[in-house]
């Protein structure tokens, strides 16, 4: 080392299979810089829904020749430089495949700086492309109406990152060819097989590098094939046993609900519902599992009795506490979609606790003209949580005033068995008070009368129902 730029991050070597400076997997791979006006040493290797990951170490000594060495096995992360050694447990995978070498790359000032004796001897992927699990998804159904999820085009950068591969003979080798384009990466894949009402261009295949569920940049489409490929299972919150919609304001309307497992099957398919009430003979609750994935028109959906009442609820109950990786809920497709708008989703547990807690599914999870609604369970990036809400606002028909409506039907008759109204709130609370009402002159303690669009706001308190 013979001297540094004060204030610049300089380059030593930059390993890159893009050819781009950062952070899509394989942008650094490895990639190692001084520190701006030190000697410490900045190394990147790259994860996983991290192309930056890695770690920093003390430098070198200055006009000193140093001896350093990366070795990448697994997990495991060992850096030697002069003997000294620093370890590192490597996250998830890394890239396995071609790059360009750079010494110094073209994105930063190069260090000053010599280097000799450069090698490179591959061991290994931390998980190798032959480990991932293909994760088919039943998501289609022949007769449904042709249209992406998600119609905007995925960019990084400004750059398309999906790719086509036209004339594929099968599904299986629309993914192989999708493994082997994106090795070591969760990746979404769809294909055309022509057996649908869908004849443009059978055999294509498309492929995306993205996490199983998440919104913006999904493959999938009706008429299609579709699948994830993943380095795991799943994400998923565990022991769900019961999947709710409640707490909305309006008519209650669900085309479809479909729950999917650690391993993106169906598990909702077909269990046992229930509901409120209904509106009319044919919109009866087990129509939203009867397997039909799309948006439908009235009546052939599930639609509650009314808009008024505070108990407006729908329940699938699944045959084993179960891992839940992300729920799709179909909504109404000739009109109204906004309905479903304030409405919130539930996991509970056997205990019947609430274990999971997704506000407003249809303003926040809204794709393709609100006719679909992702909600991925355990995902940062959508704002879910596994730890219940300390506050939950409720549909309230005004009958009774807010305060009693959280504190449980048993303050008003106390013969009643403890717990909250209609089991909207966690029962696991062990009590609740009202902070607030959505019309601030009726406040907590008036009775409104009945009327539609009154909510409360609802505090966890622990201090008994």
């Amino acid at each position: 080392y013979k001297g540094n730029e004060s204030g610049r991050w300089t380059n030593i070597i930059h390993f890159t299979a893009l050819d781009k400076d950062c952070c899509e997997p394989g942008t650094r791979s490895p990639a190692i810089w001084f520190w701006p006006g030190e000697l410490s040493l900045h190394v990147r290797i790259g994860a996983s829904g991290n192309g930056n990951w890695g770690i920093d170490i003390p430098g070198c000594e200055l006009n000193k020749e140093s001896s350093f060495s990366l070795e990448c096995r697994g997990t495991s992360v060992k850096i030697t430089l002069d003997g000294k050694v620093f370890s590192a447990t490597h996250p998830n995978w890394r890239y396995s495949g071609n790059v360009k070498v750079y010494g110094s790359d073209n994105w930063y000032p190069s260090a000053i700086a010599d280097i000799k004796d450069v090698g490179l001897q591959l061991f290994g992927n931390s998980t190798s492309t032959e480990d991932r699990i293909i994760n088919k998804i039943d998501i289609r159904n022949a007769d449904t109406q042709s249209f992406n999820i998600n119609t905007s085009i995925p960019l990084q950068n400004g750059q398309r990152i999906d790719t086509n591969f036209p004339n594929m003979p099968n599904f299986d080798a629309c993914i192989s060819a999708a493994m082997a384009k994106y090795p070591g990466q969760n990746i979404g894949v769809t294909y055309l097989d022509g057996n649908s009402w869908i004849n443009r261009n059978p055999g294509s295949c498309w492929a995306v590098p993205m996490e199983p569920f998440s919104a913006g940049s999904n493959p999938w489409a009706w008429g299609w094939k579709s699948a994830f490929v993943t380095s795991g299972k799943i994400p998923s919150i565990s022991g769900v046993t019961r999947v709710r919609i409640a707490g909305g304001i309006q008519h209650l309307q669900l085309s479809q609900v479909v729950v999917y497992d650690e391993d993106a099957k169906n598990i909702s398919i077909g269990r046992p519902t229930d509901a409120s009430a209904i509106y009319d003979t044919p919109t009866i609750p087990s129509k939203a599992v009867d397997g039909y994935h799309g948006s439908r028109n009235w009546p052939e959906m599930y639609c509650s009795a009314s808009n008024t009442s505070s108990d407006t609820h729908w329940d699938v109950i699944l045959d084993k506490p179960s891992n839940v990786s992300a729920v799709i809920v179909y909504n109404r497709y000739d009109c109204c979609q906004e309905r479903l708008d304030n409405y919130n989703l539930l996991l509970f547990n056997s205990a019947n606790e609430l274990i999971y807690w997704k506000p407003k599914i249809g303003i926040t999870q809204r794709e393709y003209g609100n006719k679909v609604n992702i909600i991925r369970t355990n995902s940062s990036t959508n704002q879910v949580s596994q730890t219940p809400p300390q506050k939950i606002v409720v549909a309230n028909n005004g009958s009774v005033n807010c305060q009693q409506y959280c504190l449980g039907p048993r303050f008003i008759w106390p013969s009643m068995a403890p717990g909250p109204w209609n089991g909207e709130l966690p029962v696991n609370w062990n009590g609740a008070k009202c902070v607030a009402s959505s019309n601030p002159d009726v406040g907590c303690l008036t009775t409104p009368g009945v009327r539609n669009g009154f909510t409360c706001t609802c505090e966890k308190t622990g201090t008994g129902w």
